[in-house]
């Protein structure tokens, strides 16, 4: 195998080791995040104050960007409580709206807000680099007839299935859930960006 093959597909091997590491972490601590609110009571939560998670201004040149720690405001028992994102975020939501808060009964300001959390950041990033690598690999050996004669276009497929994963990842990022109303509301026409990428995939692996 000539080396420039060899180092391509030993790169593609570690982005793929590092993204399924990074996947099973997410979904590890996602079950762990599961049992730890299991019999939580639930409550709506409004968004009133943000906290900087990561000054843009401290960090690199690369790193321009500052991201927020969210703040939602909720009602338990007649008292009022705070309940923050565990993630930074740099797309914020408009003052008042809302937001389902899970917290203990038996010590109200225990709570998570629900939706996108520090575990389904990193789902979604171990996702990233477990799939795209995964299909480069994929493609590379059916180029080299691995698979034979195939009847249907196979990096058509790999990289539809990629770019509709990735664009319903980031619509559960941005808003926490599946709500176009809620993407809408957080990132407005930037919303239309992983839409139209999950409708490409869709034609490529359809066509």
């Amino acid at each position: 195998m000539p080396l420039k093959k060899y180092l391509t597909r030993t790169l593609l091997a570690l982005c793929l080791v590092i993204g399924v590491w990074l996947l099973l972490s997410g979904i590890t601590e996602q079950i762990a995040f599961s049992e730890r609110t299991d019999g939580y009571v639930s409550a709506v939560g409004y968004y009133t104050d943000k906290e900087v998670y990561r000054d843009g201004r401290a960090g690199s040149r690369y790193q321009r960007h500052t991201s927020y720690v969210l703040v939602y405001t909720y009602n338990a028992g007649g008292v009022e409580y705070t309940a923050r994102t565990d993630y930074g975020t740099g797309t914020l939501p408009e003052k008042g709206s809302e937001k389902l808060v899970l917290y203990d009964p038996e010590d109200p300001s225990k709570a998570v807000v629900t939706g996108t959390n520090a575990s389904t950041v990193k789902i979604f990033i171990g996702l990233f680099f477990t799939l795209i690598p995964l299909a480069m690999l994929l493609i590379l050996s059916a180029a080299g007839g691995r698979f034979g004669s195939l009847t249907f276009n196979l990096m058509d497929l790999a990289i539809g299935a990629v770019m509709v994963i990735i664009g319903g990842g980031a619509i559960y990022l941005i808003a926490g859930g599946f709500s176009l109303s809620e993407l809408w509301m957080l990132a407005g026409s930037f919303g239309a960006i992983p839409i139209l990428l999950i409708a490409a995939g869709v034609w490529l692996i359809g066509r």
